[in-house]
């Protein structure tokens, strides 16, 4: 992402109906949740469903492409880091189904723009995601997956993908 709102974005490649646990503790203050539109053209961009919750810090956590009545919250809601939020989807501006999720806080001219943030990684160390990087997660519970770069790929493992476009 380039633009000041989503520039430190990060996007959360998952299948629709993924769990959308919260990043943060804060008050759960904007949702929209009535769409089952998406697609890659800026058209679908006011289709996007999602959550906002204000942290005590005064940032923003924004969780983007939920799916059509995703939300577990309401507004006035206060959430713990870790309590369940909603549900992924592939709603908006989207090429594929995937959670976009930024941290966002008011600049000095007034206008929202998304700031850095760190994860904790398996060892309990703060990383800062860095652009164009691949980061992987287990998900509580389950059993490790094995990471493949893309770079370890040969055009044979792409014998059952297939598109069906349409002619225009």
């Amino acid at each position: 992402h380039t633009d000041a709102v989503s520039r430190f974005a990060i996007d959360f490649d998952m299948d629709i109906g993924t769990p959308i646990l919260a990043a943060r503790s804060g008050l759960v203050y904007q949702i929209k949740e009535d769409s089952d539109l998406g697609g890659p053209h800026k058209s679908y961009a006011h289709h996007a469903n999602y959550i906002k919750v204000y942290h005590s810090d005064g940032t923003i956590g924004t969780y983007v492409h939920l799916q059509k009545n995703g939300a577990t919250v309401k507004i006035g809601d206060r959430v713990s880091a870790g309590d369940l939020i909603g549900y992924s989807g592939n709603t908006g501006l989207s090429t594929g189904p995937h959670l976009h999720f930024s941290i966002l806080k008011i600049s000095d001219t007034g206008k929202l723009v998304s700031i850095p943030f760190k994860f904790r990684d398996p060892d309990n160390k703060a990383i800062t995601p860095e652009p164009y990087e691949w980061y992987y997660s287990n998900i509580p519970g389950n059993q490790p997956f094995e990471i493949i770069y893309g770079n370890q790929l040969s055009i044979n493992d792409y014998t059952d993908y297939e598109i069906t476009t349409e002619n225009t």
